[in-house]
Formats: structure tokens, C-alpha cells, sequence
């Protein structure tokens, strides 16, 4: 079975990669998620790869900033495959609108077997798939289609094979996708599903739902951020907590659900299934309209919503293999997030976070997210008062919350903790 996987799969590089013009070499094979460094290089500086995922030098992260990874398309991926074709705009077209494009033709017998002619262009600065014959089955996000304008995450079928138009922004999504539901070769359709689910949240047209253990609100967070940036709002509606601002360690909250659509204006309203503002349904008669701005994101430990894009997070009992990895991202995570030092914690302090993180109950991410980032934060200030004001809380339920992973009674105090 794996021989004749890899003889489908290099049947697909040779329809693709040798049918490239010889004046204008624009697409490449490469044989992972990853894409070839001299070419992430010219969208995002510092980037290598490692595995089935890129990755950016911390460097060049700290450089950039606050500069969002790059939404142009870079490259175009088989679903359900480790398999890229990286889109090379030709030398002479960058920088510079022109009405010669840089083609590439995929003829008759080769990828498409009743195609006359399917080419992918370059022209005003973006890359498009047109079928000149009307004869090749293409599609866009699954709609016949005469032409594809490339866009992140949009879905490529010809004559039957779907392909996804990569960009750096869009690749970091999918490698935290891959964090969230394991890095097999047999979990990539799962991300593939999810990275669909995502897109048509962000159109508006369905809310997102997250279903699995633990608090993912965080989790929803962190889709936000990769998806869309900082530089849009993410607030949070729990008619439990407080009205506060965001912190490094938590995002926004509006008690009332109007008024956390209006802060969250363009960008994402998050709710907790099991604590809706009691004004929820005006939320959804307003998501409802064709022109809401606002994506929802609905955490849950079920599906609840019909019609909703949904992603199921698994529990981690059935990927222990990831833990120490899974631990080693969040740390790096928060080690960004905070500003300290690389060589902050070490791999001696994945098992101590990894005791932290299950303490009193289920091993979830947002523990482990959680127990990294204060770690961090009490590592790299040394003290506590220190480390509450770096996370935003209070320094009585940082000691808390350590007292509790020592096995140590906590003291008697009059003040809320707000984990």
C-alpha cells in the first residue's frame, strides 16, 4: 500500500512539476509540508523547515515584528497530502503590474486526463488557474468554475484531484492545526477539515465550533490570531467573569453579549457554550445578517449548533507520544509571548509542566498552555509579585495556583481567583 502511495504521489509531481515553461521556472516539487527555504525566504525572512512544517527563526520572528506573516500565496498543496508545489512569481513580474503572464500548461494525458488545456498564471501580481477548454472539471471550493483567482486556503479540483493555495500565514494555521489534532500522516485530512471549517467561519457564513475537554477558549484565541492577527479584536462573552481588558494571559470579556459583538467588531466573538450571555440570542439574529463583520467562535464540550463549521479537538489520552512536543511549542509560545530569554526553560521542565498541567483532573491543552506560560513568566522574573504583574493577575492567585500543584493547603484569602 505505501509503494503504490508514493507511485500516485510521484505520478502527481511529474503531471505538475515537468510541465513547467523552460523560460519561467514557477513551480516546484518539494516532498513535505514545508517549503524550500530560498523561497519562504523572499515572503518571510528566517524561515527553514523541519519535518512536515515550517518554522521561523526567532530572529527574524523578533525583526519583523509587529509585522503580520505575509498572505500571498506562495504555494499549492494536495489535500490530504504532505505534498507542496511552490508558486514561484517569475523575477521580471515582481514589483510590477504588466499584462504578460507567466503560464503554466498542464495538457491532455498528464494531471487531468480530459483536459485541453489548464493553465496556472501569474498576472497582476497574484497567481490564477484558468481552463481554457471548459473541459477539465475545475472548481473552486467546490463550484465549477472557468477561472480560480488563488486566495489562502482556497480549494483547487481538477478533473477530480483538490489542491490548497498556501501562503506563510496560512501554513502557521496549519501547523498549529497539526498541534491541536496530532502530527500522523493519518491526522492530515483531520487538518485539512479544520482549515476548511476555519475559512468559512471567517466569510461569516457558519460560527465555528470547538468541541472537546478543558476551557478552549485559548485555543480559540490562538486560531484567531493565527487567521487574523492581533491587530483585529478578539473578545470574549461569559456573563460570569468581570468586564476586563486583555491581558498576556487572557483575552477581553464583555458580560453582555451586544456589547462584545460591538468591541469585537471585525474581528471574533467568543462564547463558552455552558455560560451564553443571557442576550446570545441577539447575537445570532445579528450574525445572521449577510453583512455582519464578526466571526463566532462557540467552545463546547459538544456540538450543540447545526450547520456550524466544526473542529473536534481529541482528548491527549490517545496522544501521549505528542506530549513532550506539545509541551516544547507552548513553552516556545511562551517564551515569545513574554519576551525572555530562548534557553528560559529546558526540557527538564516539560515533565514539571506536564504535572502542573494535569493536576486535578484531565490533561487538556489549555493546561498545558496555562502551566507553560506562568512557568515562563516565575522563571524569568523569580519572584511572584514579578510574575503576576508580567500575566496580568493577581499575585495571590499565582501563589494559589502554585500551592495547589505543590500539594499544599493555599491560604485563606478574601480575593476572587480569576485563573
Amino acid at each position: 500500500m505505501e509503494s503504490q502511495d508514493n507511485q500516485d504521489e510521484g505520478e502527481g509531481a511529474v503531471a505538475i512539476a515537468s510541465l513547467i515553461k523552460s523560460k519561467i521556472p514557477t513551480l516546484v516539487e518539494i516532498d513535505s509540508l514545508a517549503l524550500v527555504p530560498p523561497f519562504i525566504g523572499d515572503a518571510f525572512p528566517g524561515a527553514h523547515q523541519d519535518g512536515h512544517e515550517v518554522h521561523v527563526d526567532r530572529d527574524s520572528l523578533q525583526r519583523c515584528e509587529p509585522e503580520p506573516l505575509s498572505d500571498k500565496v506562495i504555494g499549492l498543496r494536495e489535500w490530504g497530502a504532505t505534498r507542496v508545489f511552490s508558486l514561484r512569481a517569475p523575477q521580471h513580474l515582481r514589483g510590477t503590474a504588466t499584462a504578460d503572464a507567466a503560464a503554466l500548461q498542464l495538457p491532455r494525458g498528464d494531471l487531468a486526463v480530459a483536459t485541453d488545456r489548464i493553465e496556472i498564471v501569474y498576472e497582476s501580481q497574484s497567481w490564477r488557474v484558468k481552463d481554457w477548454s471548459g473541459r477539465s472539471n475545475l472548481k473552486q471550493d467546490g463550484r465549477p468554475t472557468r477561472e480560480v483567482s488563488l486566495m489562502p486556503g482556497t480549494e483547487v479540483t481538477i478533473s477530480g484531484r483538490t489542491f490548497i493555495a498556501e501562503s506563510p500565514r496560512s501554513i502557521a494555521l496549519r501547523n498549529f492545526c497539526s498541534r491541536l489534532l496530532g502530527w500522523n500522516d493519518d491526522r492530515i485530512a483531520d487538518v485539512d477539515h479544520a482549515l476548511r471549517a476555519i475559512r468559512l467561519a471567517s466569510t461569516g457564513r457558519a460560527p465555528l465550533m470547538l468541541t472537546g475537554s478543558g476551557d478552549l477558549v485559548p485555543t480559540a484565541h490562538a486560531i484567531h490570531r493565527y487567521s487574523l492577527g492581533d491587530r483585529v479584536p478578539f473578545v470574549v462573552s461569559d456573563p460570569r467573569r468581570k468586564n476586563t481588558s486583555a491581558t498576556v494571559r487572557s483575552p477581553a470579556n464583555c458580560a453582555s453579549g451586544v456589547d462584545a459583538l460591538r468591541k469585537a467588531y471585525g474581528g471574533t466573538l467568543c462564547v463558552r457554550a455552558r455560560r451564553l450571555p443571557r442576550d446570545f440570542a441577539e447575537i445570532l439574529a445579528a450574525f445572521r445578517e449577510p453583512e455582519c463583520p464578526t466571526q463566532l467562535m462557540i467552545c463546547s464540550r459538544r456540538s450543540f449548533v447545526p450547520n456550524a463549521a466544526e473542529i473536534n479537538i481529541p482528548s491527549l489520552d490517545s496522544r501521549c507520544s505528542d506530549l513532550p512536543r506539545l509541551v516544547s511549542e507552548y513553552i516556545e509560545d511562551a517564551t515569545h509571548a513574554l519576551h525572555a530569554p530562548d534557553d528560559c526553560l529546558d526540557r527538564q521542565d516539560i515533565e514539571s509542566i506536564l504535572g502542573q498541567a494535569k493536576f486535578g483532573g484531565e490533561l487538556t491543552i489549555s493546561q498545558i498552555e496555562k502551566a507553560a506560560l506562568r512557568s515562563v513568566a516565575l522563571k524569568m522574573t523569580g519572584d511572584l509579585t514579578g510574575a503576576a504583574r508580567l500575566l496580568g493577575m493577581a499575585r495571590v492567585s499565582l501563589e494559589r495556583w502554585i500551592k495547589r500543584r505543590n500539594g499544599e493547603s493555599p491560604n485563606s484569602v478574601g480575593e476572587v481567583d480569576c485563573e
